[in-house]
């Protein structure tokens, strides 16, 4: 938990709902934008392995984090039914590679 405090918590307030498909282009750069100034660009990345125990701690309480906030803001049926998916294990990096693709 000292890593997570010290690399700070993903705050949901800063991030905009997805309502509509229609949106997506418009709201993924928000979202990346954001994403970016609060640090938590390496889940955005398929390819991006932590190379450190703190880092591995770290980027799982963030990928904890981030899927509890797409909860929050992906509200598109597809997007849900793509959260679904990875209840199971949180991996908001695989639900970004599936939101891209």
């Amino acid at each position: 938990m000292k890593a997570l405090k010290k690399a700070g918590v993903p705050d949901v307030k800063q991030y905009t709902p997805l309502t509509s498909d229609d949106a997506y282009s418009t709201w993924w750069k928000k979202f990346v934008n954001t994403a970016n100034l609060q640090g938590i660009e390496n889940h955005l990345d398929p390819k991006y392995v932590p190379s450190t125990f703190e880092e591995k701690t770290v980027f799982d309480l963030r990928q904890k984090h981030l899927y509890n906030i797409l909860n929050k803001i992906l509200l598109t049926p597809k997007d849900m039914d793509l959260l679904s998916d990875h209840i199971s294990d949180t991996n908001a990096q695989m639900v970004f590679l599936f939101l891209v693709n």
